[in-house]
Parts: structure tokens; C-alpha cells; sequence
């Protein structure tokens, strides 16, 4: 699996929890513990760095 690294390659993907739609990307190894980053109102996943020293190691969300 090919790992990804910046938010330029990495898919827009949504899930629907209750009846509300939620968009997230996944950077990183898909193995260890995961990282969940959350936004603020009115903010977009374009805000959050992969490249973070507390994401990078870690399969991000």
C-alpha cells in the first residue's frame, strides 16, 4: 500500500454518522495508533500540516 503523505494526494473521503456527513483524509501508515485531528467551526482539512511532528509518525485522520 502506497503510503501518503500530503493533502494534495490524499482523497477527500466522507462518512455518515446519525444522519450527518463527515469529510476526512487519511495521511500516514495505517499502522500504530491513529491520530484524529478535529476542526473548528467554519474551518477546512486544508488547515491541518502532515508534516506536524506530532502527525508525521502516525496514521492521521
Amino acid at each position: 500500500m502506497t503510503v501518503l503523505t500530503t493533502y494534495q494526494d490524499a482523497p477527500t473521503k466522507t462518512v455518515d454518522i446519525g444522519g450527518a456527513k463527515f469529510a476526512y483524509r487519511e495521511l500516514g501508515p495505517d499502522t500504530g495508533t491513529p491520530v484524529i485531528f478535529l476542526n473548528h467551526l467554519s474551518a477546512v482539512l486544508d488547515k491541518w500540516d502532515p508534516g506536524s511532528s506530532t502527525a508525521s509518525p502516525h496514521d492521521t485522520m
